[in-house]
């Protein structure tokens, strides 16, 4: 969950745009190992969104990574949330595809950290705040796999 768990919670942090204020949250694992392989969440926020984020690195490569987002005009598709380039759409029955370009899923995120270390200051896109929203629902995978559960 610490390594794979922190980008399908980012995205449904972002999406939601609102403070947690619960977690259910618990890890994959086989039994004698002390490792987790992944994490099945339920983030509900303050503002009434409720996100479903689950993520594992036995998932296969097919549906690996797929982001719904449901609403009550519709549905928005991507396959790959972190590294996608196209979006599904169904609004009020109105079906289309949007598509982006992307020179490479890790471009934005390495601009940004340099730009962060040369000017001396906190990302505007990923605060010191969404960072430890982030970790509110990965600390709580981690503390139901301490207690044995």
């Amino acid at each position: 969950s610490y390594d794979v768990g922190v980008y399908p919670v980012c995205f449904c942090n972002f999406m939601a745009d609102s403070q947690i204020q619960n977690v259910n949250a618990y890890p994959v694992l086989f039994e004698n190992q002390k490792a987790d392989y992944g994490m099945m969440t339920m983030i509900q926020y303050k503002n009434g969104v409720i996100a479903q984020a689950n993520c594992s690195w036995l998932y296969y490569t097919k549906n690996k990574g797929m982001a719904r987002i449901v609403t009550t005009r519709g549905t928005i598709e991507i396959d790959s949330f972190w590294k996608g380039t196209k979006a599904r759409i169904d609004m009020n029955g109105i079906k289309e595809e949007c598509e982006v370009e992307m020179d490479s899923d890790f471009t934005g995120e390495v601009e940004e950290a340099c730009s962060c270390v040369i000017g001396h200051c906190q990302s505007s896109i990923l605060s010191y705040h969404a960072s430890k929203e982030i970790l509110k629902v990965i600390e709580a995978v981690n503390s139901y796999r301490l207690k044995g559960n």
